[in-house]
């Protein structure tokens, strides 16, 4: 009787560890296609937020360019205009030398946009880097992307 017993035992034992390898698998497989499911969505919600933010980079470096060049363009406008009044300044000094000292004044306004063409030639190559910078942090972005999108492709 009591062989009877184990061997019954070990069938229902048998059984319900089928049983329960059938079930475990079975909710594995569904909670891995569901986290595929989600990570789908979250690629998704990814690459719209990575585009948005490459469109919004896009226009303020284009405007953050435009700007710097017409600073220097400006600054390359007034610098030709004191040398253009420059002999005529010293004309007027000699005739008058007792007159204000406008050639102080214009080396000083000269000096002044000299260091402003400085001033903005270095936030260019420092903006520059930046700017390098997240060109290069986009790129890794834009490549971690695309292996996401591999590895869905393969499921």
């Amino acid at each position: 009787m009591a062989e009877v017993t184990s061997v019954t035992n070990r069938r229902a034992a048998g059984i319900r560890t089928t049983k329960c390898l059938f079930l475990l698998f079975t909710l594995l497989s569904l909670v891995y296609f569901t986290k595929a499911a989600l990570n789908k969505k979250q690629l998704i919600e990814l690459k719209q937020m990575y585009q948005k933010t490459k469109e919004k980079y896009q226009r303020m470096k284009s405007e953050h360019m435009s700007r710097m060049h017409t600073s220097s363009d400006k600054i390359m406008d007034y610098k030709k205009m004191i040398d253009m009044l420059t002999p005529l300044v010293r004309k007027y000094e000699e005739q008058y030398p007792d007159s204000i000292p406008l050639m102080q004044f214009l080396e000083k306004t000269r000096d002044f946009f000299d260091k402003g063409k400085d001033f903005f030639g270095q936030r260019e190559r420092e903006m520059n880097v930046k700017i390098k910078g997240l060109e290069d942090s986009m790129r890794q972005i834009e490549k971690i992307i695309n292996f996401h999108e591999q590895q869905q492709a393969e499921l």
